[in-house]
């Protein structure tokens, strides 16, 4: 009788540890839960620890200006691979490593080629937090990852800190939409710069891309951009408006970011005050692609 209810017992034990374990699965295992087409998705950032993403970026930039009655135009085109891996979560946020597996930057002016040397960037590494809704936080060693472009020292955070997409934090379905914001910041050789965007997203349909099944979501964006500063012994500030189109594709049953392809356009007005005082209109068209590397 003693062994009978030992038995039980044990039996009556080991069910509540396995009810547990249903009812709480990250005791046991991170799962990764994404909802259904129907009934809403759950659209989060999952990255398996040490697990390796490589993504290929691709920016082109044409700025135009017009300087004492002269037309000016300037071009710029990059190429940056890298590898992302997760070293685990702290407070539920994913903490990424990231590696420059290669660079390339091309700039031609009314002076000519004046492409930055960028081959010091292969290999350097940093870590930045990243958040299961997709927000670039705590960038850690880009300071020492720098590059001189025209005389300004440019750091590598500025082509990370809207890389990944946002996503909604609910429940969404097809057509549906949501909004976020985006904050940039950056300082190059006394010029502070602040770039903010509004963004209204809309789940437009799935696609399989590169392999994987991805909800494919298209972005409306607005910003402005403003800056001050001292360079050259004057003094410079600007102000102007900013748009943009997106589509981009991410992969809802593996919470990885797949691919985006975007167009954007600005027009700034730069005010130069002291012996050489100017008032500089500027537009700029930029367009970006962003794919994994399978």
């Amino acid at each position: 009788m003693k062994r009978t209810n030992t038995v039980k017992t044990r039996s009556l034990f080991l069910l509540i540890i396995l009810i547990v374990f249903l009812l709480f699965p990250g005791c046991a295992a991170e799962k990764h839960l994404y909802g259904n087409p129907e009934t809403g998705l759950i659209l989060e950032y999952y990255l398996q620890k040490n697990k390796a993403l490589k993504y290929r970026t691709e920016n082109t930039m044409v700025q135009t200006m017009e300087v004492i009655d002269q037309k000016m135009e300037n071009t710029m085109s990059t190429n940056l691979v890298f590898t992302a891996k997760s070293k685990g979560q702290k407070q539920n946020n994913y903490q990424v490593g990231v590696t420059i597996d290669s660079a390339y930057i091309f700039v031609l002016t009314p002076q000519g080629d004046l492409s930055p040397d960028v081959r010091s960037l292969i290999g350097k590494s940093f870590d930045m937090s990243l958040s299961r809704l997709g927000k670039e936080e705590d960038f850690t060693g880009t300071e020492s990852i720098v590059y001189t472009l025209q005389g300004n020292t440019r750091d590598i955070s500025l082509e990370f800190q809207t890389l990944f997409p946002n996503l909604p934090g609910r429940l969404i379905k097809t057509g549906e939409t949501w909004i976020t914001k985006d904050t940039i910041k950056t300082k190059e050789s006394g010029i502070e710069v602040l770039m903010t965007f509004d963004n209204i997203h809309t789940l437009s349909g799935f696609k399989t891309v590169d392999g994987f099944e991805c909800v494919e979501v298209s972005t409306k964006s607005l910003g402005k951009i403003q800056g001050s500063g001292q360079q050259g012994g004057v003094n410079i500030s600007f102000d102007g408006n900013l748009e943009g189109s997106e589509i981009w594709y991410f992969a809802y049953k593996d919470g990885v970011f797949v691919k985006t392809t975007s167009d954007g356009f600005g027009a700034a007005t730069v005010t130069v005050t002291g012996p050489q005082a100017a008032i500089i209109p500027i537009g700029t068209v930029t367009k970006t692609r962003v794919s994994i590397i399978k």
